[in-house]
């Protein structure tokens, strides 16, 4: 403990690999010093967090731009989150994580797993949050994300790349697509998704890299909706996806055709 205080100043990034539950004390004396140059926090093995570990954390961290917590869920048992005086706690997690302007004011780099699980109104706090995010990935389920938020969300113009590991509903590409500044996106799986709600995609003139698993026989794109996608009009191509792209993955894709084939590598 004395040899961490000690380097405490001097460290840039730091990742803890917690084994005990939380609650802990012994965590939480490691927050006790001030770590101004710490820029890269990973706490993702941290399954719960408590408010008060979290009023630490961030003024332990004040400078942190990329956080990982990865790991946090809503503890689903009663008995326990009852013992700990947690079981309304969530609520007011996420209005400290997300309203609280002394939270982690320079971050800019998120990593979370299932937003859902931080209560119902986590979702919109999320892409309401006063921060000028540049990077975003939540893991798993997203689909209860409302992304017509990201239409007034402070960071529409900041974000750069944006990792789902879920499928996201079909109408939510709209919104993606007003995403102007994206230079990547990644999205685990889409489900049924037809052709005139993949064209809004087209709108990412800036993106480089794209990553889309398409569902496989659950798709409902057709070759004429991924040419349209990736067909370049003859004036001011700069403006239209993909005239950036540098990589690109649409697997599980059953109706690429060979035409389908030659627009994208023509394009």
């Amino acid at each position: 403990m004395e040899n961490f205080f000690q380097a405490a100043h001097h460290l840039r990034k730091l990742c803890i690999d917690c084994a005990v539950s939380l609650p802990s004390a012994a965590v939480e004396d490691l927050f006790t010093v001030c770590m101004p140059n710490v820029s890269h926090l990973d706490i993702s093995s941290f399954n719960d967090i408590s408010i008060d570990l979290l009023l630490r954390l961030a003024g332990c961290f004040p400078n942190v731009e990329t956080l990982h917590i990865e790991g946090l869920r809503q503890c689903s048992d009663k008995a326990d989150a009852c013992e700990h005086g947690d079981s309304n706690k969530w609520p007011e997690f996420m209005k400290v994580l997300f309203d609280d302007e002394h939270t982690f004011p320079k971050l800019r780099n998120f990593f979370m797993d299932d937003i859902s699980k931080c209560g119902p109104g986590a979702p919109a706090k999320l892409l309401s949050w006063n921060r000028p995010l540049e990077i975003l990935r939540l893991k798993h389920e997203v689909t209860s994300i409302n992304f017509y938020g990201l239409i007034t969300s402070p960071f529409k113009s900041t974000l750069t790349e944006l990792y789902l590991g879920w499928y996201i509903n079909n109408q939510d590409f709209r919104y993606i697509g007003e995403l102007h500044n994206l230079k990547i996106f990644s999205l685990l799986l889409c489900l049924h998704t037809r052709d005139e709600e993949f064209i809004h995609l087209k709108k990412l003139s800036n993106l480089e890299e794209l990553y889309i698993s398409c569902g496989g026989e659950d798709c409902d794109l057709t070759p004429d909706g991924i040419i349209a996608l990736f067909d370049l009009p003859y004036e001011m191509p700069e403006r239209s996806f993909p005239y950036k792209l540098r990589s690109l993955a649409l697997t599980d894709l059953h109706m690429c055709h060979k035409e389908v084939l030659e627009v994208i590598v023509r394009k």
